[in-house]
């Protein structure tokens, strides 16, 4: 997209003055613009750029899933020497307090710098902070690692899905969100193929790789952000830059919907500025009257599933398979691989089923089936407690993947 300018011009200029697609004019162009031709939808563009832009969502998922055998190996708590399993604890709790930073500051940088050079910085602190994990060697430099990995995730677990829903068609959009699960899942499943490729490595530095390897997605996420993707319509459009707007709908969405879709993005960013103008708005606007119920609705959703204990499930499930009678480590690591594979296959169902069925329906069926699975899970623990020779603890073993299938 080139020479992206301030423009306050209307949406839809005259006939004789329209802009050709391809390069947003400036004012002194305007006599000898010729007619735009008209463009179909583009949906392989759209398409190509949420599967570009969710290698932030790969990047999370790697994350989620990246540790899990790497606390369970014996020659990483040899090196790292942990002073107890709280440590342990510590060194995965504090990648979420970063998330947490990530996610709240997110929204000041994407609204002042725009969606997708925001997810670039993001990038760049998630670079820096994995290649710190990979190089440490000590419990504090790890956790000060994840710390910063976690601001970065934080920020694509925000910026990455605000971006899609911007550049994707109103009637596809839960599809297209959809893809962005889906390629998170395909991280988690791949990640723990990966660890267990490296876990077999005779050496006492395996976990370096895996911790690494993922510069490399984080470093093309941040250069294409930076040099390809096009700013958020909605966002130009907040910058009134309506003809460089006009210009990104058009060759995602296709002439015939682009300025309809220009306009109403223009009346609703105008009606929200006339409100906070007239209102004196803020954001703690968002905890007082009507809005109160939205709020706790949005972040409910994603807090509570957080505290379903999909992490802890994650990041312990070698140990969990250990307690179900899986005593040999190799088989305890591909049983966690298994986990992957689940979560990829799952994550299929909605993006083909999402928009006809409904975001609720959805939910519910998650919903009951998590609460069976975790009550599977506490209830085979305690008899293995209880009885740790008893061959009803194999039953361990279903309920994880049960809770993932339906996560």
């Amino acid at each position: 997209m080139k020479n992206f300018i301030k423009q306050t011009a209307p949406i839809r200029p005259p006939p004789s003055i329209r802009p050709e697609y391809g390069a947003v004019p400036t004012r002194e162009d305007d006599e000898g613009a010729s007619l735009a031709p008209s463009r179909p939808p583009n949906m392989a563009y759209v398409y190509g750029l949420t599967c570009f832009v969710s290698l932030g969502g790969f990047l999370f998922g790697w994350d989620q899933g990246v540790m899990a055998m790497i606390i369970a190996d014996e020659r990483w708590l040899e090196l790292m020497q942990p002073a107890n399993d709280w440590s342990v604890g510590f060194v995965i709790s504090i990648y979420n307090i970063g998330c947490v930073i990530g996610a709240l500051t997110i929204g000041l940088f994407a609204d002042s710098c725009g969606r997708e050079r925001t997810i670039s910085l993001a990038s760049t602190v998630f670079i820096f902070g994995a290649l710190l994990q990979a190089v440490s060697y000590t419990i504090t430099q790890i956790s000060i690692g994840r710390l910063i990995l976690g601001v970065g995730v934080g920020a694509y677990s925000a910026g990455v899905p605000l971006y899609i829903s911007e550049i994707a068609p109103a009637h596809l959009r839960g599809r297209i969100v959809g893809i962005l699960m889906m390629i998170l899942c395909f991280a988690e499943m791949v990640v723990f193929f990966v660890d267990y490729a490296f876990f077999l490595f005779d050496s006492e530095d395996w976990w370096r790789l895996p911790l690494a390897i993922q510069v490399v997605p984080a470093l093309v996420l941040a250069i294409g952000c930076w040099v390809w993707v096009p700013p958020s319509p909605r966002w130009l459009v907040s910058q009134e830059r309506y003809d460089c707007a006009l210009e990104v709908l058009t060759r995602l969405h296709g002439s015939a919907a682009a300025e309809e879709e220009i306009r109403t993005i223009r009346e609703t960013v105008e009606g929200e500025a006339s409100v906070i103008e007239q209102s004196g708005t803020s954001w703690a606007d968002m905890f007082r009257g009507p809005v109160l119920r939205v709020t706790l609705l949005g972040t409910g959703v994603q807090m509570f599933q957080q505290t379903t204990g999909t992490n802890g499930i994650f990041y312990y499930a070698p140990k969990l398979f250990k307690k179900g009678g899986i005593t040999d480590p190799n088989l305890a690591n591909l049983a966690t691989g298994g986990i992957g594979v689940t979560l990829f296959l799952s994550a299929w169902i909605p993006v083909f089923y999402f928009d006809r069925f409904g975001r609720k329906t959805w939910f519910q069926v998650g919903l009951v089936g998590m609460v069976i699975a975790l009550t599977g899970i506490c209830v085979f623990q305690q008899h293995a407690a209880d009885y740790p020779q008893s061959p009803a603890n194999y039953a361990i073993i279903i309920f994880p993947y049960l809770f993932f299938t339906f996560f």
